[in-house]
């Protein structure tokens, strides 16, 4: 029996490990931004950029025709990606594969931020740019704007299009950049702007030295938003799945919120390196780059791990560790109408996908490796969440 034991603590820590953050094998670049198309996963670095078709497991150079490789933002829409780079901007229509120089008609060719808006296509260098023609003019489009303006990001939302300014904070155009005004009503001290994001009518403003902010009503006034965050911390890059919002900081690693940012949570567990730089999300992974130590992932449903929704019900999993029959035990669920169950591996792959007719259902897991798998339940807009052991 003390075998036995001694076998299933050891084979749960090294599972458990597996289930962290975990280095991908570009491991020696600062990794400015990060960006997803599809099943494309681009990294931009001072070496240029790379782009991996398997979540991060490896990764080929996608530089062709592009001159400048010291990449500070990309942005993607559709098979169209515009990078920003130290001296200029480059365009790839397709996925990557080559790059046209797209920078005459710029001023000051160092660009910070990129956003695509529709068809438009906005850059940030010491003034803010717009193109219709996908980068073949550009336009000036930075009056409203201080005289000295760093622009460090864009977030668009619906029709309004608001970008971050490292020095001045918070700017909204709502005519497709024709004009700005100024927007830093309740962000304290500091107005410097790192990062911005937004979903539905939500607009989160990272500053440089004050944290992160919230707005919900186009910007007019900001809330600080605080609770589980460091008392001091720079907030560097937002990213958003599911209407979960994910935070990278420099020098504090990565949090979470569930609930529009009114609380986060440390999701740093194996991550060494908290110097942030860049985040992406997608069904799978969330994605961190970082300051000299590359792409860093970790599986989002792992990530995830916690009894969720807005419900107290309780998922009974029996036997855990299990060999081959395991029990789900939904008795306090009170409603099972349109319930159903799916099983993914720790690296988020789907293995097994089902309705639930009653309370308590048997599945047979003996085919499967040994590892440790999350199950989650969904039965309306809620999801139950949790683990098992298999061994």
């Amino acid at each position: 029996m003390k075998k036995l034991i001694v076998f299933i603590v050891v084979f749960y820590v090294v599972n458990i490990a597996n289930a962290q953050w975990q280095q991908t094998s570009m491991n020696n670049y600062s990794v400015r931004s990060l960006a997803l198309h599809d099943s494309c996963l681009f990294a931009g670095t001072f070496a240029g950029i790379y782009r991996s078709l398997n979540n991060g497991t490896s990764w080929i150079p996608a530089n062709n025709g592009l001159a400048y490789t010291d990449i500070n933002t990309l942005s993607i829409k559709d098979s169209n990606i515009i990078a920003g780079a130290i001296r200029g901007v480059h365009l790839s229509t397709n996925n990557g594969s080559n790059w046209v120089d797209k920078t005459t008609g710029i001023d000051n060719d160092f660009i910070y931020a990129s956003a695509f808006k529709d068809s438009n296509i906005f850059i940030a260098s010491d003034a803010i740019y717009l193109s219709t023609d996908f980068g073949n003019t550009w336009v000036n489009k930075s009056i409203g704007q201080p005289t000295s303006c760093s622009m460090t990001s864009f977030t668009i939302n619906g029709n309004n299009i608001f970008a971050g300014d490292y020095y001045n904070g918070v700017f909204l155009s709502q005519n497709n950049g024709n004009s700005w005004i100024h927007l830093n009503l309740g962000i304290t001290s500091c107005y410097g702007v790192n990062a911005l994001a937004s979903v539905g009518n939500k607009i989160f403003a990272a500053t440089v030295t004050n944290g992160v902010y919230l707005s919900v009503n186009n910007g007019s006034t900001w809330s600080a938003i605080s609770n589980g965050l460091p008392t001091s911390y720079l907030a560097q890059t937002f990213a958003i799945y599911d209407n979960i919002i994910y935070l990278g900081t420099m020098g504090r690693g990565v949090f979470m919120s569930k609930d529009f940012g009114s609380n986060w949570t440390d999701i740093n567990f194996g991550l060494s390196n908290l110097e942030i730089m860049s985040l992406a999300v997608n069904k799978d992974f969330l994605f961190a780059g970082t300051n000299n130590t590359g792409v860093w992932r970790r599986s989002l449903i792992e990530i995830l791990d916690v009894k969720d929704g807005n419900f107290n019900q309780i998922i009974n999993i029996y036997p855990n560790p299990v060999k081959d029959k395991l029990n789900i035990d939904l008795q306090d669920l009170k409603n099972l109408k349109n319930a159903s169950l799916s099983i993914y591996d720790i690296q988020g792959k789907l293995l097994l996908n089902q309705y639930i007719t009653q309370a308590k259902t048997e599945i047979n897991i003996q085919y499967f490796t040994k590892g440790v798998y999350i199950v989650k339940v969904y039965t309306g807009n809620n999801v139950i969440v949790d683990k098992f052991i298999k061994e």
